[in-house]
């Protein structure tokens, strides 16, 4: 029997394990502060670094899933261009 699988069902499918693995890394870099930073040698400067790549990485797709990059131009429609009517 094949079943169907909606859009809806197919984003969660694939978005649930993807934002695992992020949040399961980001909790891995966390883990090399806090007790164990004594194991390492970092600054400041170092965390800083880290937390600027990581909010640009968010940021970058925050962008990209609230406005979706067109693969191809839309049809043109004069009503849509602004052009008195």
């Amino acid at each position: 029997m094949e079943t169907t699988e909606t859009k809806r069902e197919k984003f969660i499918r694939l978005v649930e394990p993807r934002v695992d693995r992020a949040l399961h890394a980001i909790h891995v870099i966390s883990l090399l502060g806090g007790s164990n930073s004594y194991n390492y040698d970092y600054g400041d400067s170092d965390v800083e670094v880290i937390i600027a790549a990581l909010t640009e990485a968010v940021d970058k797709m925050a962008a990209h899933m609230k406005h979706p990059p067109r693969n191809r131009p839309l049809p043109f429609d004069l009503s849509r261009s602004g052009a008195p009517q």
